[in-house]
C-alpha cells in the first residue's frame, strides 16, 4: 500500500490552527484561541460547535467579522473521516426530509391560504401566462438535444452523444413517442434502427440520488430518463429564450446578484432571501395553477411521478420537477420571480415601479420593504425560508456565492468534501496550490503568512509561479512575473524565464482530459447537422471540421454544457518493407473526451504577464 503524501484531515486541522493564529495576531480576538486549541487537539465536535456558536453582529469591524466568519465556515462543507454524522445517518436524514416535504405538499391546499396569498397567486399566474404564452411543439423540435450528464441506463462515466443513441433508450411510453417523432427521418434515427434489439426501454420511475452538500446534509437529485432528458433540454431552452426576450440573461445573473448583495450590505435597501429544499417544494398543484394549460399538460405528460428511494422504497412524488430534470432551474426561477413581481404589483403606492426584483433559482433579491410580504406568501404556498441564508436587516447580505458585510467581501474559503489520503505527488501538489490560491483570493499574504508558508512547505519539488489566468491548481498565481510572494522566501521556486521576446516560460500543473476511442460517428454528424450553430459558444454543440494538410480533422471548441467531443487524431503505425521499418500516419482514429482527467506537469509560454 502506498504511503499517503497528504492526508486532507491533517492538512485542514493544521490550516485551521494556523489561520486562527494569524487572525489572533492581527485582531487580538480571544475567539481564535479556542479555534487553535481545538484544531491542535483535532477535536471535531468542539470545532463544529465553535462554528455554530460564533457571534457575528453588526457592531464588529469588517476585518474582525471576516476573520470570524472564515474560521466558523472553514469546515462547513468538509467532512472528516470520523465526523459527527456517518454516511448511514446522513442518508436516513436526507430521505426523511424528502418524505416530509412530500407529506407537506400532499396536504397543501391553495384554497385555504389567506386572501393576500390568493391575490399573489392570481398576479403571479397572470405574469407567467404573459411570460410563456402558449406552448409551441414546433419550437420544441428545434430546441431539443442530449445532455452531458447521467440518465437512466447511461452512467456519468459513459455519457456521450453516441451512448445516448445506443439502444435501448430509456423513457416513459409518452417520452418514447415524442423522442421517436423528434428524430423521424434523421441520421440518428437510422443509427438507432440499424442496431439490434428493442429501440426503447419503458421506465416509470426515477431513482433518488444523494450527493454531498455539507458535513450535516446531502443534496437530492434525480437523473431523468434518456428520452426525458432530451425533451427537457428543449423545454429548458424555450424558457431561457423567453427570459432573454425580457432582457434577463440567466448566466449573468450571478454576477448581478453579487453586486446587489454588496449594495444591500451598505445601505440596507435590499433583502436577500433563500429557500430550503426549493426544488423539492415546487408542488404539482402550484404548477398546474400558475402555468398555461398547454404548458402544464405537456410537462405533465413527459414527467415521471414515481421515485425509488435509496433504501429501495417507492413513493409517488408531489414535487413537480426535482434537480436533475433539465427545466427545473429555469422553471423555479420563473415561479419565484412571478411571486416577487406579484408582491411588488400589490404594493399600492407611488414607489411601486422603483422597487427592485431579481431572482436566480431560489436566490431572491428584492427591495427590503417587499421581503416580509414575499416570505409570507411563499411560506403559505408550501415553501420554507432558509433562516441561515435569508437577510432582511443588518449589514450582511449573501447571494449566489457573494457574501458582503458593510460592502466588504467576506466570502470564506471552504474546502469541499474531504477525507482523502493522496498518494500521487502531482495530485497532492495540485491540491496544495488550490488551497493557497483559494486563501490568496480572500486575504492578503501579509494577513496569513504562517498559514501560507506552512502549506507551501508541503509542496514536493520546485514551487510553480503562474499568471493569474491559469487554473487554481497550476501553481501559485501572481500578478506579474517579477513578483515573488513573501511567504515563499527561502523556498525552492521555479521562477519564470524571460525569452527576450516580451514573453515568459513557466512551469505549471495542468489537468489533462482522458480520451477514449469512438467509432460511432453518426450521432455526432447528426448533432452538427441538427444544430448548425453547434460550433458557437453557449449553444450546445462542439464539433466543426477543419482541413489541415488535406487531412480531415475534427477540432475542439468547448461548449457551455461541456458535452463530450469527437476528436480526430493521426495514428502512427510501424510497417515493415523488406529490411526496413517505416512509420506511417493513418488519420482514421477518432476519440471523445471523457469526464475523467489526470494532472500532468508541463511548461507553458505567455506574453500576458
Amino acid at each position: 500500500m502506498l504511503r499517503p503524501i497528504i492526508d486532507e484531515d491533517d492538512l485542514l486541522f493544521e490550516t485551521m490552527a494556523n489561520l486562527a493564529t494569524d487572525f489572533y495576531a492581527t485582531s487580538g480576538d480571544p475567539y481564535f484561541l479556542k479555534a487553535v486549541l481545538y484544531a491542535r487537539s483535532k477535536d471535531v465536535p468542539s470545532l463544529r460547535k465553535l462554528g455554530e456558536e460564533v457571534e457575528l453582529n453588526d457592531a464588529l469591524e469588517p476585518f474582525v467579522y471576516k476573520y470570524r466568519y472564515q474560521v466558523s465556515a472553514l469546515l462547513k462543507r468538509y467532512r472528516f473521516k470520523q465526523d459527527l454524522f456517518s454516511d448511514e445517518e446522513l442518508t436516513e436524514k436526507a430521505i426523511n426530509q424528502f418524505l416530509e416535504v412530500q407529506t407537506q405538499l400532499e396536504g397543501l391546499s391553495l384554497d385555504q391560504v389567506s386572501d393576500y396569498t390568493k391575490s399573489v397567486h392570481q398576479a403571479a399566474r397572470k405574469y407567467i401566462h404573459q411570460f410563456l404564452g402558449e406552448f409551441d411543439y414546433e419550437e420544441l423540435v428545434d430546441r431539443c438535444s442530449n445532455t452531458s450528464g447521467a440518465t437512466i441506463g447511461v452512467s456519468l462515466r459513459s455519457a456521450c452523444e453516441a451512448q445516448k443513441y445506443t439502444i435501448p433508450i430509456s423513457g416513459t411510453y409518452r417520452q418514447s413517442l415524442i423522442h421517436h417523432d423528434l428524430h423521424r427521418g434523421s441520421l440518428a434515427s437510422a443509427y438507432m434502427l440499424k442496431q439490434e434489439g428493442t429501440t426503447y426501454q419503458e421506465v416509470d420511475e426515477v431513482k433518488l440520488t444523494l450527493v454531498p452538500k455539507s458535513f450535516k446534509a446531502l443534496r437530492t437529485i434525480m437523473p431523468n430518463s434518456t428520452a426525458g432528458a432530451f425533451i427537457s433540454k428543449g423545454v429548458e431552452r424555450m424558457i431561457n429564450l423567453r427570459f432573454k426576450r425580457k432582457r434577463i440573461n440567466l448566466p449573468y445573473l450571478q454576477d448581478r446578484h453579487k453586486t446587489l448583495a454588496k449594495r444591500g450590505s451598505v445601505d440596507g435597501s435590499l433583502a436577500t432571501i433563500d429557500l430550503s429544499h426549493a426544488s423539492d417544494s415546487v408542488s404539482t398543484k402550484l404548477v398546474e395553477y400558475l402555468l398555461p394549460t398547454s404548458w402544464f399538460q405537456f410537462l405533465l405528460e413527459t414527467r415521471i411521478g414515481c421515485c425509488v428511494l435509496p433504501n429501495g422504497n417507492r413513493t409517488q412524488m408531489e414535487t413537480f420537477a426535482t434537480m436533475g430534470i433539465g427545466y427545473t432551474f429555469p422553471l423555479e426561477t420563473l415561479i419565484f420571480r412571478a411571486f416577487a413581481e406579484a408582491v411588488k404589483r400589490l404594493m399600492k403606492d407611488s414607489r411601486r415601479t422603483k422597487r427592485l426584483v431579481s431572482v436566480y433559482g431560489d436566490d431572491m433579491i428584492v427591495s427590503a420593504d417587499l421581503a416580509d410580504n414575499l416570505i409570507f406568501a411563499l411560506e403559505e404556498s408550501g415553501f420554507k425560508v432558509n433562516a441561515e441564508k435569508t437577510f432582511t436587516s443588518g449589514f450582511f447580505r449573501e447571494s449566489c456565492g457573494g457574501d458582503f458585510y458593510r460592502g466588504v467581501d467576506v466570502r470564506p474559503f471552504q474546502p469541499r468534501n474531504g477525507g482523502r489520503c493522496l498518494t500521487n505527488e502531482i495530485e497532492s501538489d495540485a491540491l496544495l496550490y488550490k488551497w493557497i490560491n483559494g486563501l490568496l483570493n480572500r486575504f492578503h499574504e501579509y494577513e496569513i503568512p504562517t498559514t501560507l508558508s506552512s502549506i507551501a512547505k508541503l509542496i514536493k519539488g520546485q514551487i510553480n509561479l503562474c499568471p493569474e489566468n491559469e487554473s487554481q491548481t497550476a501553481g501559485v498565481l501572481t500578478r506579474t512575473a517579477l513578483s515573488l510572494p513573501s511567504f515563499l522566501g527561502g523556498m525552492d521556486v521555479a521562477l519564470p524565464i524571460a525569452d527576450g521576446n516580451c514573453s515568459y516560460k513557466y512551469s505549471c500543473i495542468r489537468s489533462k482530459d482522458r480520451i477514449q476511442k469512438e467509432v460511432r460517428h453518426e450521432p455526432y454528424y447528426w448533432l452538427r447537422l441538427h444544430r448548425p450553430d453547434a460550433a458557437q459558444p453557449f449553444t450546445g454543440g462542439s464539433i466543426y471540421l477543419r482541413r489541415s494538410n488535406e487531412v480531415p480533422q475534427f477540432s475542439v471548441l468547448r461548449n457551455y454544457d461541456l458535452s463530450p467531443i469527437l476528436i480526430w487524431r493521426k495514428r502512427r503505425v510501424t510497417r515493415t518493407h523488406g529490411n526496413r521499418k517505416v512509420t506511417v500516419e493513418i488519420p482514421r482514429m477518432s476519440y471523445i473526451s471523457t469526464k475523467e482527467y489526470a494532472y500532468v506537469r508541463e511548461t507553458k509560454c505567455t506574453s500576458f504577464w
